[in-house]
């Protein structure tokens, strides 16, 4: 997923023509750029909070792993959580999480991890661990922030009784709960 996709979606579901203008060419009419500076942020901040809940980043990171360590510092972020470690042809060998190191057999290996997001720009990708989370829902969760945001509360409610349902359906654990808003 790109979060420029997730703004494209986002402007399309609120009608903000001059904003998908923008994304398409560039070309700035109006509030143009303040509204996709604020969508970027706001995107941003529901990644985040999904990824605080049940709905981690996923990250593969492949390393050398000498004398059976795979010390966390080696990988690109900092994980979460240890979701998988995979050989060199792509199958799962046996790991042990520790302290500050994965212990497994040397080689070269691919750690699968939830990291939790630093801000991403408009043309960075991430991938979820919840192969059902889509940038449409995300949209959905950054139309109920943008419109609390401009002070339409019927609106930020209405989109967020959406975003919620949605999540609902694709939730793996049970009482997934999504952060509350002034409006409620």
């Amino acid at each position: 997923m790109k979060i420029k996709n997730i703004i494209s979606v986002v402007a399309t579901l609120l009608n903000k023509d001059n904003v998908l203008d923008y994304l398409k060419s560039q070309a700035e009419s109006g509030d143009a750029l303040e509204v996709v500076d604020r969508l970027v942020r706001l995107s941003n901040l529901v990644v985040s909070e999904l990824s605080s809940y049940s709905f981690y980043l996923v990250k593969k990171d492949k390393v050398q792993c000498e004398n059976g360590k795979i010390y966390y510092a080696d990988l690109s972020t900092s994980p979460i959580k240890i979701l998988d470690v995979l050989d060199a042809d792509g199958f799962s060998v046996d790991y042990t999480v520790n302290t500050f190191s994965i212990d497994t057999l040397s080689g070269e290996k691919t750690v699968v991890y939830a990291y939790y997001p630093t801000n991403f720009d408009m043309e960075e990708e991430f991938e979820s661990n919840n192969k059902l989370l889509s940038e449409y829902i995300i949209a959905l969760g950054v139309c109920a922030e943008y419109c609390l945001t401009i002070g339409d509360f019927d609106g930020a409610l209405a989109w967020h009784e959406k975003y919620t349902d949605n999540l609902k359906k694709i939730a793996k654990i049970k009482n997934t709960i999504v952060k509350q808003r002034s409006w409620q």
